[in-house]
């Protein structure tokens, strides 16, 4: 910024002249240095990048000015424009700007990769997340703006129910959201919005930057505004951003940064933004001003002396009723605000929204719509459990009564609600107690989580079942089998086990190949469950391993019946795509608890059983080829 200060002693300007001439010795001495050139201290690394480097695309925000903007022409110009422009030439690097309609379309450009730099921009946790930063090159403090009448604004953290506006999508938005929850952020499209809605009284305040604040109170002639405080933690450090592939590119960058001289950028800020401080007081001025004052302050006492008493009635009417009617017409703005708020907020929503009453729904936004495929007015005329799942009706009525009772309820539950067309919906409720039209009510949020419902369901099934047969696996087995042996303990009674092994199903892998083996192990599955009953458990546990659960055995007898009628059935041939193909199975088991009173145990059990079978029949198997 230009700052000039006048002084009126000899001794002053005397400080004046000589801050003038070492001023022009060190430009003198600075323009020798740059004359030479900005030769960077690049490495080797760095030069060869240099040397393939193509011109890098450049997103920007094309209506910001001071800082940057593209005019018509499509020209970019501004603070940044001629920052980045001064620091392309001394790194070697060429930058093509990619128009874009706003500042959010250039940063889904960048996140996308489609613009390899974004051009002036603070550095934040969440632009981390796909940017690297050069250091700063562009300082500037961020001031709170107000209407002239509002009081200094010492402390943000201090004020409640005032608004304040910004633009969104900028770091400014994220800090304040986080240091400041208290104030109530109005997002707006750009810079000179924000100062609008301030100007008409739409928003109680805005935080900008210094440059930006001068920059548009002079453009625009807003001088009832005013600068009421500033936050100095916020002052913004711009930087250039660009993709994480592109540290080399950074570290050449932060070289040419490294070369800007305070005198340079304050030359280019004049160039935009020229804002001049005088500090000197012209007293004849002031003399003369005075003077008029007075005259004018004794005239209007002598006619406010003769007017006084006939028009004190007629000015305190008029007062009041100026009083009144601005009153009024800041009610109505804040009503039609207020009521503009709700509607987008609730009829644009994507939870469901509704208010429960005396058994029917009182109101419904769209969203409920979507979720149950009933209109808004098919809703209201029907009693709410009505699209509710028969089974989860009571837990419905049970929140809804504690509520309006006051008493602790689930905060969060999950329901089933029934579409209009018979399909099924899974939706999370929580509630709220609330007055509607002087009577106690709940106010409920809905969200649809049957597509999260869906997919827990399918990893569910995945975790516990075997990918190949779709029997259960090692975990769900055991924990059916765990279940029953409780069972099976409470009620004293038997239980079995088997565990089954094929024979000859390693040549048929090598023969035939996987795809063949493969279709074997899923008829084997089918084969065995059929030998089941329905209350009986069938998995497998890996490769050629299948495990057998009787939950209710009333004789060893009965045990061995099944092994017997499973091994037969297994030794029928498998006609397997267009081949026949025969094996058999060797099977142990094991019987609570007569064998074994754990889950491990009875594992153990079958397990030895079923190698003794096993030896058995590679014993026959070698005897017949002697």
């Amino acid at each position: 910024m230009k700052k000039r200060i006048c002084f009126f002693s000899t001794k002053s300007i005397c400080v004046v002249v000589l801050k003038s001439i070492l001023l022009g010795i060190f430009t003198v001495l600075l323009f020798c240095t740059s004359a030479t050139g900005y030769a960077l201290d690049l490495s080797p690394e760095e030069e060869d990048y240099l040397r393939v480097l193509k011109p890098l695309s450049v997103c920007v925000d094309p209506d910001w000015e001071p800082f940057e903007r593209i005019t018509r022409d499509g020209k970019y110009i501004g603070i940044a424009a001629d920052l980045l422009r001064l620091v392309g030439e001394r790194a070697g690097v060429t930058f093509l700007i990619t128009p874009t309609r706003d500042w959010e379309e250039s940063v889904a450009l960048s996140k996308a990769g489609r613009c390899d730099i974004l051009a002036f921009l603070n550095m934040t946790p969440q632009r981390e997340e796909w940017l690297i930063f050069t250091e700063p090159y562009f300082i500037d403090t961020n001031v709170i703006v107000t209407r002239a009448e509002h009081d200094y604004v010492a402390n943000l953290a201090a004020i409640s129910n005032e608004t304040m506006a910004l633009p969104k999508g900028t770091s400014i938005e994220e800090r304040v959201r986080r240091d400041y929850p208290n104030v109530h952020l109005v997002l707006v499209d750009s810079e000179a919005e924000a100062f609008r809605l301030v100007e008409n009284r739409k928003a109680d305040m805005t935080l900008r930057s210094l440059t930006m604040a001068a920059h548009t109170i002079k453009k625009e002639g807003w001088f009832n505004l005013k600068i009421a405080g500033q936050i100095t933690a916020y002052a913004n450090a711009m930087r250039i951003g660009m993709t994480k592939d592109k540290p080399v590119l950074r570290n050449i960058l932060n070289k040419a940064v490294a070369t800007l001289t305070p005198q340079e950028v304050n030359e280019i800020v004049n160039r935009h933004v020229s804002i001049s401080i005088t500090s000197s007081i012209d007293y004849s001025l002031l003399f003369k001003t005075l003077a008029a004052f007075l005259i004018v302050v004794g005239m209007g006492l002598a006619w406010m002396t003769v007017l006084r008493r006939k028009n004190r009635t007629l000015a305190t009417l008029g007062e009041q009723l100026r009083r009144d009617m601005e009153a009024r017409v800041e009610i109505e703005a804040a009503l039609r605000q207020s009521e503009e708020r709700y509607r987008l907020l609730v009829e644009t929503a994507q939870e469901g929204i509704v208010v429960a009453q005396d058994g029917y729904l009182a109101y419904a936004n769209p969203a409920v719509s979507d979720i149950t495929g009933y209109s808004t007015e098919e809703l209201k005329e029907m009693p709410f459990t009505h699209y509710v799942f028969p089974e989860d009706r009571e837990l419905l009525l049970d929140n809804h009564k504690r509520r309006l009772e006051g008493k602790e309820t689930d905060q969060r539950y999950q329901l089933r609600v029934l579409r209009k067309n018979g399909e099924v919906a899974w939706v999370e409720m929580s509630g709220t107690l609330i007055e509607w039209g002087r009577q106690p009510a709940s106010l409920n949020f809905l969200v649809n989580i049957s597509k999260r419902k869906a997919f827990e369901e399918k990893i569910k099934y995945m975790a516990q079942h075997d990918p190949l047969t779709g029997l259960p696996n090692r975990t769900l087995f055991f924990d059916r089998l765990n279940q029953a042996l409780a069972l099976a303990q409470r009620e004293r009674r038997r239980l079995a086990m088997m565990f089954i092994d094929l024979n000859n199903f390693k040549p048929v892998n090598d023969t035939l190949g996987h795809d063949v083996g493969d279709l074997l192990l899923q008829a084997v599955g089918r084969r065995i469950a059929a030998s089941l009953r329905a209350s009986d458990t069938v998995g497998r546990i890996g490769g050629d391993e299948f495990v057998v659960l009787l939950p209710n055995v009333e004789r060893l007898e009965d045990v061995q019946h099944v092994a017997e009628k499973i091994g037969q059935d297994l030794s029928q041939p498998f006609d397997l795509d267009g081949r026949q193909v025969n094996i058999s199975a060797s099977i142990g088991s094991s019987v609570f608890p007569d064998h074994g009173e754990d889950s491990n145990t009875l594992f153990r059990h079958a397990d030895q059983n079923m190698y003794l079978n096993k030896s058995r029949f590679n014993e026959k198997k070698q005897h017949r080829k002697w």
